[in-house]
C-alpha cells in the first residue's frame, strides 16, 4: 500500500484475506479445477454472465472452464465489469460473502448502481 501511494495511488483497502486469490500463487488450484471442469458436462448459459477475469460475458470462442482456471490465477477486471453492467442496464448488484469490500468498490465505481450485501442467511 505505501509503494502504491508513492506511486500515484487515491485510495488502497487492505483486505481481510489470507489467500492469495487472483494471483498466479493460485495457478495450481487454476489447473486442478480446469482439470474438474472439464468433466463436467456444462450447458450453454441461458442468463448473461460477467466473468470478473475479462470483464464481459464469454465470446462463443471461449469456454467457461478456461475463464474460471484464469479467474482464479489472474487479477479481476472489477471496473470493467462494473461498467459492462451499467452498459446492459443492470441497477442492482448483490454482494454475496463476508465483509462488504466489493460493495463498497461498487458503490465507487458507480454511485447510481444499488448495492445490497449479503453476508449470511439471514440477511436475506
Amino acid at each position: 500500500m505505501i509503494l502504491s501511494k508513492k506511486e500515484g495511488a487515491k485510495y488502497c483497502i487492505p483486505l481481510k484475506s489470507c489467500y492469495p486469490f487472483h494471483t498466479e500463487l493460485l495457478s495450481e488450484a487454476g489447473e486442478k479445477i480446469f482439470e474438474y471442469l472439464k468433466k463436467v458436462d456444462m450447458r450453454e448459459m441461458t442468463s448473461t454472465v460477467v466473468f470478473n477475469y475479462v470483464g464481459r460475458e464469454k465470446r462463443d470462442d471461449e469456454t467457461i472452464d478456461a475463464l474460471l482456471k484464469k479467474q482464479i490465477q489472474n487479477p479481476i477486471q472489477l471496473e470493467k465489469s462494473i461498467r459492462f453492467l451499467e452498459k446492459e442496464n443492470i441497477d442492482m448488484i448483490i454482494d454475496l460473502g463476508p465483509g462488504d469490500t466489493n460493495s463498497r468498490l461498487v458503490r465507487r465505481i458507480s454511485p447510481m448502481m444499488k448495492c445490497i450485501s449479503i453476508k449470511q442467511p439471514s440477511d436475506i
